[in-house]
């Protein structure tokens, strides 16, 4: 196809522009000061505001009496997920841990 005969010059008709991609889900940076003095721009944790070097994470329990509650709340977890497997409406209807061992 010939251009028109003006001063203009031919532009070729333009095909219409695909919307660009949608922004992809980025978790927010840590933030943190390093030691030579900038930002850091590692990841922060899920459900936190720091990375993992940064203090995002826990250790663990320490303490004597941080590592008792810690496996208290275990076997009581334990025996809730047992009396939901074995369908046990009440708690104490749930049979024991040691008990499903032995037999």
């Amino acid at each position: 196809m010939e251009p028109p005969a003006t001063n203009t010059p031919y532009a070729p008709p333009t095909m219409p522009q695909e919307a660009p991609p949608a922004p992809r889900y980025a978790p927010p940076q840590c933030g943190a000061r390093c030691r030579d003095g900038h930002a850091c721009k590692a990841p922060a944790l899920l459900w936190k505001r720091r990375c993992r070097m940064h203090g995002g994470g826990s250790t663990g329990a320490r303490t004597p009496e941080g590592r008792a509650k810690v496996l208290a709340c275990l076997a009581a977890g334990r025996a809730r997920q047992l009396a939901r497997r074995t369908g046990a409406t009440d708690r104490h209807e749930a049979p024991r841990a040691d008990e499903l061992a032995a037999g």
